[in-house]
């Protein structure tokens, strides 16, 4: 009866980060227009939101922001290039922000790799 009542628990306590990983694959299905990687930055905040004190994660951005990233998820580069375009993201319009596919393919990644493995 634990095993299953834990099995329970943990499925509930993580279900944000299925809702969060269904949300980038439409993103991800997206084509790259103005926005879309603000849209990326404002779903990372909101996972980190469900995962973390909001004391800690709300004030959060730029630089500190990417380190939050990086020292909480998995061996992901977020302050290197292209996680950096998160950051410029909300100053920026996407078509000046030179987003290759490449880059954009590699930013979803390293999401995908944080929604699903941050502590």
């Amino acid at each position: 009866f634990y095993v299953i009542y834990r099995l329970v628990m943990n499925k509930k306590r993580n279900a944000y980060r299925q809702r969060a990983l269904s949300e980038l694959e439409k993103l991800n299905s997206r084509k790259p227009d103005q926005g879309l990687v603000a849209d990326l930055n404002t779903l990372l905040k909101l996972t980190a939101l469900k995962g973390y004190p909001r004391t800690r994660v709300a004030g959060l951005t730029g630089t500190s922001w990417l380190e939050f990233l990086e020292q909480t998820g998995p061996k992901s580069k977020f302050s290197q290039s292209p996680g950096t375009f998160l950051t410029q993201a909300s100053y920026v319009q996407t078509e000046q922000l030179e987003l290759e596919q490449n880059d954009w393919a590699e930013l979803i990644r390293m999401s995908r790799d944080w929604i699903r493995s941050h502590k």
